[in-house]
């Protein structure tokens, strides 16, 4: 066989590979849309809702993931979740990025729980539970 036909068979499959996958923050906006189009959406609480996503992103993206990172950085902010996600992923993609479904249901996606999702570095404090004496 060619050596030739043999780089672009590769150079194909592996351009192909990276086409399919998609980033972090496309997860994110794919668990957005099975939740708005959960039928239990409607009875769902603003926790709920954030465990459905939570659950999601946690158990598919590695914690260094910019898409984890970001939504984890965003957690207590839903006002301004989708805003400050959509300027991240903007950044990170080098692309325009958008999430309707994100967009309508980031503010009622709320975490209050009042437990950390990551367990912090020895000598970190989160602002919420800093002495600000």
């Amino acid at each position: 066989m060619d050596v030739r036909l043999i780089a672009i068979i590769l150079s194909s499959s592996i351009l192909l590979g990276c086409e399919q996958q998609p980033s972090g923050f496309d997860l994110v906006c794919h668990y957005f849309n099975e939740l708005e189009n959960d039928d239990g959406l409607s009875q769902m609480s603003g926790a709920e809702r954030f465990n459905f996503i939570e659950q999601r992103i946690k158990a598919s993206l590695p914690e260094s993931d910019y898409a984890y990172l970001t939504w984890d950085a965003l957690v207590l902010s839903p006002e301004e979740r989708y805003s400050l996600f959509t300027q991240a992923a903007t950044e990170v993609t080098k692309q325009p990025w958008s999430c309707e479904s994100m967009d309508r249901l980031s503010s009622s996606v709320i975490y209050n729980s009042g437990k950390p999702t990551n367990k912090l570095p020895d000598g970190v404090v989160r602002m919420r539970d800093a002495d600000w004496d």
